[in-house]
C-alpha cells in the first residue's frame, strides 16, 4: 500500500485562525507528463491553491482542530479507452477498472462485494478499509461513475455525410441534414477521446440494470457526463451565494444548452437508455454536475433538454440523419452539488480547482484554446495536493462525519488514506494574515 497523504494545518495560537495548509508532496504520485508537473507547481504556488481549497468550505478560516484519517477515492475517468470507477460497500472502498466483455455474469457465491467483483470485465485495482464513519450496510453497494465528457460528435464508425450537397441538402430531397464540413468540427469537440469509451459505459450500465442484485445497487455519476464547453459560447456566470452551480448570463441560454444536450442524446441513444434502465432498475441513482456540464445545475436547462428530446421523438426525422429519435431522459442533478450518505461524501471536485470552480471562466477559456488547435488530453495537471487538502478541510469543517471522500474531475484514479495533523504557532501581532501563504515541505 502507498504511503498515506499527510496534511498539516498550521494555526496561529492567539487568534485560533488557520494560517496555512500543506500536503506532503513526497507521498503524491508524479504527474503523468512533464508539462503536468510544471503546471502543478506553477498553479499551486502562484495561486496559493491549497490554502484557497480550505477556504471553499471555511470562509472564516477557523475549523475544528481534530486529527485523524479518512479514505480518499478519486474514481478517475471513463475516457480514451480507460475506464475506472469506485465501489463503497459498508466499510470497504474499492477502486476498479472495466473492460468490455462478452461473458455472462458468474453464478452467485459470496458477499455482495465479492459478487460484484466477479462481474465480467470488472477488475479490482485497490481496496482499503474505511475506519471512520461508514454506511455499515452490507445489503447495498455504492457504484460511483466518473467523468465521461461525451461530446456532440458522431460515434466512431458513424457514416460521414457525402461531399455532394445535392445528396445531403434536405431542400433537394437528400437523406442528410448535415454539411460534411461540420462533421469535422463536431469531431474536434471530443477533447478527451471520450467516444471510444461510450460502448463500454453502455455495456456496463446495461449489466448493472440486469444483474440479479440490481436492487442492492446505488449509482452516483459524479458529473462532466457531457462535454458542453469545447467549441461552444459561454452562457454561464458565477453565483455570489447559495448552493454550488452556475447562473445563466443570457435568457436564451437554457434553450440553447438544452439543445446541445439533446444533440448528445441523439448521437448516443443507447448510452442514455442505459442510464434510464438503471434509474428504473437499481436501488437508487443520483447525478452531480461537473464543471464542463455545470449548466446541468440549472433546472431550466434540464427541462429544455427534455422538451427538445420529446419534440424530436414526435418528428419522423432525426437531427443529423433521417431516422427516428429514440426517447431518453436527462435526469436532474443534485441541488447541493454533492451526495452524502452515512459516512460517504461524493462531489465532482471542481470546488477546489482555482481555474475550474463553478462560474470561473478560466477553465472554459483554456478549453477553447485546446479546441482551436485540436489538442487532446492531457492539457492540465492532476494537482493532487490541492484536492487532498480541500478534502481534508471539508472533513474537518463537517466534524469528521464521513470516513470516505469520493471525487472525479482529474481523470486520474487514486485510492489512499489521508492523515490530518495540526501545528500551533505564535505570530507577532504586527504580522499580517498572509504571513505564511505557502508552507515548506514537511
Amino acid at each position: 500500500m502507498a504511503d498515506p497523504y499527510k496534511i498539516e494545518f498550521v494555526w496561529e495560537k492567539k487568534s485560533a485562525q488557520l494560517k496555512a495548509a500543506r500536503c506532503d508532496d513526497k507521498n503524491v504520485p508524479n504527474e503523468d507528463h512533464w508539462d503536468g508537473s510544471i503546471a502543478n507547481q506553477f498553479v499551486q504556488v502562484s495561486t496559493n491553491e491549497q490554502q484557497n481549497a480550505c477556504l471553499t468550505v471555511n470562509t472564516t478560516q477557523v475549523v475544528r482542530q481534530t486529527k485523524g484519517r479518512f479514505v480518499y477515492l478519486d474514481v478517475g475517468g471513463w475516457v480514451n479507452n480507460k475506464q475506472t470507477f469506485g465501489l463503497v460497500w459498508g466499510n470497504q472502498a474499492v477502486l476498479c477498472s472495466y473492460s468490455p466483455s462478452a461473458a455472462t455474469p458468474a453464478p452467485g457465491s459470496g458477499n455482495l462485494l465479492e459478487e460484484f467483483l466477479k462481474l465480467p470485465g470488472v477488475s479490482k485495482i485497490n481496496q482499503l478499509w474505511i475506519d471512520g464513519p461508514n454506511t455499515n450496510d452490507w445489503n447495498m453497494i455504492h457504484v460511483i461513475l466518473p467523468d465521461t465528457h461525451v461530446p456532440v460528435s458522431p460515434p466512431p464508425g458513424f457514416p460521414r455525410p457525402p461531399e455532394d450537397p445535392k445528396r445531403w441538402n434536405s431542400l433537394t430531397g437528400g437523406a442528410w441534414d448535415a454539411d460534411p464540413r461540420a462533421w469535422d468540427l463536431y469531431a474536434k469537440r471530443d477533447l478527451f477521446n471520450s467516444r471510444d469509451s461510450v460502448p463500454a459505459m453502455t455495456q456496463f450500465l446495461n449489466l448493472l440494470a440486469s444483474i440479479k442484485f440490481a436492487r442492492q445497487i446505488h449509482l452516483t455519476q459524479v458529473g462532466d457526463m457531457y462535454e458542453l464547453w469545447a467549441g461552444r459560447p459561454c452562457y454561464f456566470t458565477g453565483k455570489a451565494s447559495g448552493p454550488p452551480g452556475v447562473a445563466l448570463n443570457d435568457p436564451r441560454g437554457a434553450k440553447e444548452v438544452g439543445g446541445w444536450i439533446a444533440d448528445t442524446h441523439e448521437f448516443f441513444p443507447d448510452l442514455y437508455q442505459g442510464y434510464d434502465r438503471c434509474v428504473s432498475s437499481l436501488l437508487g441513482c443520483k447525478f452531480i454536475h461537473g464543471n464542463h456540464d455545470s449548466y446541468c445545475s440549472v433546472p431550466e436547462v434540464i427541462t429544455e433538454a427534455n422538451n427538445d428530446i420529446d419534440s424530436r421523438v414526435a418528428k419522423p426525422d432525426g437531427y443529423m440523419v433521417r431516422r427516428k429519435t429514440i426517447k431518453t431522459t436527462v435526469h436532474p442533478r443534485e441541488a447541493s452539488g454533492n451526495v452524502f450518505d452515512r459516512g460517504l461524501f461524493i462531489e465532482h471536485g471542481q470546488r477546489c480547482d482555482g481555474y475550474n470552480g463553478d462560474g470561473n471562466r478560466d477553465g472554459w477559456d483554456k478549453t477553447q484554446s485546446a479546441f482551436k488547435v485540436g489538442q487532446r488530453t492531457p492539457f492540465d495537471s492532476t494537482r493532487r495536493p490541492s484536492f487532498v487538502t480541500g478534502a481534508a478541510a471539508l472533513w474537518l469543517t463537517r466534524g469528521q462525519d464521513f470516513g470516505c471522500y469520493v471525487m472525479g474531475h482529474t481523470h486520474s484514479p487514486d485510492l489512499n488514506y489521508v492523515e490530518v495533523t495540526h501545528r500551533i504557532i505564535e505570530l507577532d501581532v504586527k504580522v499580517g494574515p498572509r504571513a505564511l501563504p505557502i508552507m515548506p515541505k514537511l
